[in-house]
């Protein structure tokens, strides 16, 4: 398995193709907590960090209508400054948001 000594949030490459393969896995706990995990930390501009590939899988998921109704509460509920931060870079990517609720 790909986790297994690992940090989930290092197979985000393989999640990204697990989710473009079956979109049901929009559903699976623990990617949508790798998802939040990743978004835990500062925002990146490398195409290469963890934090655009995280937004790449987020992107694909927000057209699951359940991953983007919990991916809008997320950035009403969560206290993670940099993850309200991340949630509102990704939903105003994907044109669902033009101004982040929280600062």
């Amino acid at each position: 398995m790909a986790f297994e000594n690992s940090a989930y949030a290092n197979a985000i490459d393989l999640l990204k193709i697990l989710v473009s393969l079956d979109a049901k896995k929009c559903h699976d706990k623990m990617i949508y907590d790798t998802i939040l995990d990743i978004f835990s930390g500062p925002i990146s501009i490398d195409k290469k960090s963890l934090y655009q590939r995280g937004k790449s899988v987020a992107l694909i998921y927000l057209t699951d209508s359940t991953f983007k109704t919990d991916f809008l509460d997320e950035q009403d509920s969560t206290p993670n400054v940099y993850r309200c931060k991340a949630v509102c870079d990704v939903l105003m990517s994907a044109k669902f948001i033009k101004a982040c609720k929280k600062t």
